[in-house]
């Protein structure tokens, strides 16, 4: 996940589908790319755990 620190993601299933610094344009990438509906989720810069 190293090269993902501090980006938001699209996930479809398994896979990330687009990544980047603006969670809308990410998810506007990734509905270009997949009929599905991502999660999109933000991998934190640190490796703190929250609970």
């Amino acid at each position: 996940m190293g090269r993902y620190k501090g980006q938001h993601n699209a996930l479809v299933r398994d896979k990330i589908v687009a990544s980047g610094g603006n969670a809308k344009v990410v998810w506007n990438e990734a509905k270009k790319k997949t009929d599905k509906v991502p999660a999109i989720a933000k991998i934190p810069k640190d490796d703190a755990l929250v609970l």
